[in-house]
């Protein structure tokens, strides 16, 4: 999967590169090359948002956070090897890791939460963002998470709310199939 989504991204930029390359004349302005460019990454993100979207749909993928807003207090820029949320088949983790200086409940600086999925629901909003909201229960916790995944790219947000309402947070980030990931490090529970 990862490789084709690599040569599918290679095909369109050659092809982008090349059209530019034919339409350029001494009448038409610098900026086609960019222009042609612009519309290479745009289709790109495109095709990433649909492969975002079915890995939500088969419940299988990964949010790799580069980014955790905590509900009090400044986003941290995070590493997305260490912090994300995993789903597959009906589970998911949730692991937070922002600590490089001490080495927390999961062993890398956080906390990682490991559950059954319940009640999953999909929904599409007006301006074509996808949203998927479930239940997690594990590690004594009940967790309700809202994943949003932005239209036309597979650039998503997770909201975090435990039931307790102590400790809520959003993850900004990446939504990537399975496999399309490399060295994830899980801590432990």
């Amino acid at each position: 999967m990862k490789r084709l989504l690599l040569l599918i991204m290679a095909i369109a930029v050659t092809v982008a590169a090349c059209d530019a390359k034919k339409k350029k004349s001494k009448d038409e302005p610098m900026d086609s090359a960019a222009i042609a460019a612009a519309k290479a990454q745009a289709a790109i993100d495109s095709l990433n948002f649909v492969i975002a979207k079915g890995a939500m749909d088969k419940l299988e993928f990964f949010l790799l956070a580069e980014r955790i807003h905590p509900d009090s207090g400044s986003p941290i820029i995070t590493n997305d090897k260490t912090n994300f949320i995993k789903v597959y088949s009906s589970k998911s983790i949730i692991q937070v890791s922002i600590s490089n200086y001490s080495h927390g409940g999961n062993g890398l600086g956080g906390q990682t939460i490991k559950g059954a999925i319940s009640n999953p629901k999909f929904k599409t909003d007006k301006k074509g963002n996808y949203r998927m909201k479930y239940r997690i229960k594990g590690g004594g916790l009940s967790i309700m998470v809202d994943i949003e995944l932005l239209a036309g790219s597979n650039k998503a947000i997770a909201q975090v709310f435990p039931d307790d309402a102590v400790g809520s947070f959003e993850m900004q980030g990446t939504l990537v199939p399975p496999g399309a990931v490399d060295n994830v490090i899980e801590g432990m529970e």
